[in-house]
């Protein structure tokens, strides 16, 4: 049995899909796969059954729609092509343009909830001079962002401060926002009225309005460490769009790393891999671990490293991992049962099926523990409603 076997953990989910619907779309090793839930496995095949007769069928249609389509006039053809070419061009300028306004704007409202006023300050007035330099307006979740608005919300973000920061926070306020709204400022208008009205707090005053970065950067440390809640973040991190995690990167965020590199598809993934492990990523970690084992011995001390840092951070799959090489003495381990079974079952806690199929084994083969076929055949059943294809042939072959 090889435990790296399929088990690279980049979980790639479909948005809005619900667990059942998405099982049968992850790798049949994945990490991913393992936690998708209790399915049988009849059930599970009667799903990617049907699932892929109707895929067969969509695909059936497109093929007709595509040969309809290429009977069309070749020339409002290009033209068509032309259009959507130049309409990608322009949006990807767009997106290279607002990606830094969007990302400076949230790291001056973290750096005000953090009470840091001067890297608050310097965000803002770095964001505004990206602003005034903005050659069009913009669309963002499906909706138009004019320029307009990005100067509103510098105005929120600039009374945020003031209201923090200042000696004399009321004063400082008041006379920013009227001048501002003096200059035709709407937002500065509402928030002085506010104000002015007692409905605002000087020292609060619309910090919630800080950010227009819907849903923020997602940080690991804010999901739990368990399959299904890495699988969650992950798809977050996938949502955010690639402009803004390269942003993010540029300065050492470790996500914001991690986040380019499930976007890359190229030449630079393994480089965004690394530098995301060597800002202590756990998942990075794990993942490079998993691609520098070619099986030599040269990578082993970096191998180990990495899947050590990344256990001990939580990671299941680095941790069913360490059990593993406890068990069977690779990359220089001594043979420790009792460590593989500590290992392997915090795995397991967290939702990876191949701890409980390791724990299995242990019983089967009596290593470090008393030889216990009912313990046996008790783990390899949790293994296998998790999924693990290795732990239901072994089943069936102590049924016999």
């Amino acid at each position: 049995m090889n435990v790296f076997t399929g088990l690279l953990f980049v979980p790639l989910l479909v948005a809005n899909a619900s667990a059942e619907q998405l099982c049968w779309t992850l790798p049949k090793e994945s990490a991913a796969y393992f936690a998708c839930g209790s399915l049988n496995q009849q059930e599970r095949f009667e799903k990617e059954r049907k699932q892929q007769e109707q895929f067969d069928r969509d695909r059936k249609r497109f093929d007709e729609s595509d040969q309809n389509r290429k009977q069309q006039n070749d020339v409002s053809g290009r033209r068509d092509l032309g259009d959507r070419d130049e309409e990608r061009r322009r949006s990807a300028d767009v997106v290279a343009e607002l990606a830094p306004i969007l990302v400076g704007f949230q790291l001056a409202a973290e750096a005000i909830k953090d009470g840091k006023c001067d890297p608050a300050q310097k965000s803002l007035s770095e964001t505004i001079q990206r602003i005034q330099l903005a050659k069009a307006d913009y669309y963002k979740d499906g909706k138009e962002l004019k320029r307009e608005e990005l100067r509103d919300w510098a105005v929120h973000v600039q009374a945020a401060i003031f209201g923090q920061c200042a000696k004399d926070p009321r004063r400082k306020v008041h006379e920013y926002l009227k001048r501002e709204a003096k200059n035709g400022s709407k937002a500065a208008a509402e928030l002085l009225a506010d104000l002015q009205s007692g409905s605002g707090d000087v020292g609060q005053v619309s910090r919630k309005n800080a950010s227009p970065f819907n849903g923020k950067l997602p940080r690991i440390g804010d999901y739990g460490t368990d399959i299904g809640s890495l699988q969650i973040y992950t798809r977050d991190l996938r949502r955010v769009p690639e402009e803004l995690c390269r942003e993010m990167a540029k300065r050492g965020n470790p996500d914001g790393v991690f986040c380019a590199y499930l976007h890359e598809s190229g030449s630079d993934e393994i480089a965004l891999l690394r530098e995301a492990a060597r800002l202590g990523h756990p998942i990075a970690q794990n993942n490079l671990a998993m691609k520098l084992d070619d099986g030599t011995i040269e990578n082993s001390p970096e191998i180990v490293r990495l899947i050590k840092a990344s256990a001990k951070k939580g990671i299941p799959h680095a941790q069913v991992t360490l059990g593993w090489w406890y068990m069977t003495g690779s990359h220089g381990f001594a043979i420790d049962y009792a460590s593989a079974m500590a290992w392997n079952l915090k795995g397991y806690k967290q939702g990876h099926s191949e701890g409980a199929n390791n724990i299995g084994e242990l019983y089967e083969s009596g290593l470090g523990v008393p030889k216990d076929i009912k313990q046996a055949v008790s783990w390899y059943r949790k293994a296998s409603v998790l999924g693990n294809a290795e732990a239901t042939e072994r089943l069936e072959n102590l049924s016999h």
